[in-house]
């Protein structure tokens, strides 16, 4: 009898020591359950924010280079240059927004394109007498907000465990599409196109337009692995015309710049191109 007791509390002690265990790793897979529910719960989004910079390879047959031709021919000693390249300072903000697609946005500011002389120079128009010219210059100034898609083709730029920048290169093909201004500013007495009675208007002022844009391109991101950082090299096509550049007089007619002198020379400003571009990006959570 005092053996079966005996037996009996063995069993009954080794089953409550069993319970005990199973029962401390099933508390553990809780813990551990909820702890990664928290952390998706708590990073939801990863991004980056940008500094660029674009190179951009103006097509070299377009408006501005034949009003360059055409008015060296009336001036005397000074000679405009064709637009070959524009320099473009840019910043970006992007975001993941479904597996390997993001969205971006952001500014680009165009370094001033253009030519400006200094001294006295002869200008002699098709219509009206020679003057004196001081300083001429034409300038041109661009600006413009972008946004667009990026899709990764190869690898990704996040961890998507630990939700942290990758170690790899990742390749990518980009589509944006952008609003843009310009400003053209001529020397006072150039001889610009009244579009309602075709000839010269007696003022002059800045030309101002605007135009979409749009961009494709490919590029490769290289991790800097220090400090979430990484470097992007990309090249890209901007497609970009201002077709309408111009200003109204107080009449509300439209004045234009004509590489010709006549109202069918009217200036498209062309400065599609394309582009190298590079840039570094900062990668965080939040």
């Amino acid at each position: 009898m005092r053996t079966r007791i005996l037996v009996a509390l063995a069993i009954v002690f080794a089953l409550g020591s069993t319970a005990a265990v199973c029962a401390g790793e099933t508390e553990r897979e809780i813990v551990n359950r909820y702890v990664k529910k928290f952390e998706k719960k708590r990073i939801k989004h990863t991004g980056w924010l940008s500094l660029t910079f674009n190179l951009n390879r103006l097509n070299r047959d377009n408006d501005y280079n034949k009003f360059a031709t055409y008015q060296n021919s009336q001036f005397t000693g000074a000679t405009f240059k064709w637009l070959n390249t524009g320099q473009i300072f840019g910043a970006d903000f992007g975001a993941i927004i479904y597996n390997k697609l993001a969205f971006t946005i952001g500014g680009e500011y165009w370094m001033t394109l253009g030519q400006s002389f200094q001294g006295t120079y002869t200008y002699t128009p098709p219509v009206g007498a020679s003057t004196q010219i001081t300083d001429p210059a034409s300038s041109i100034s661009v600006h413009g907000l972008v946004t667009g898609l990026q899709y990764y083709i190869l690898n990704h730029p996040y961890d998507l465990v630990g939700h942290a920048p990758t170690n790899k290169p990742v390749v990518k093909v980009t589509g944006q599409v952008g609003f843009y201004r310009t400003s053209w500013k001529l020397w006072s007495q150039y001889e610009n196109m009244n579009l309602s009675t075709a000839s010269p208007e007696p003022s002059n002022t800045s030309f101002t337009g605007s135009a979409a844009g749009l961009i494709f391109g490919m590029g490769v991101d290289y991790p800097l692995k220090v400090a979430g950082l990484s470097l992007g090299v990309d090249m890209n096509y901007l497609w970009l015309n201002f077709k309408k550049v111009s200003w109204y007089n107080s009449a509300d007619q439209e004045v234009v710049a004509s590489w010709n002198g006549t109202p069918q020379g009217r200036i498209v400003m062309g400065l599609s191109g394309v582009r190298g571009r590079i840039e570094l990006k900062k990668h965080f959570t939040w």
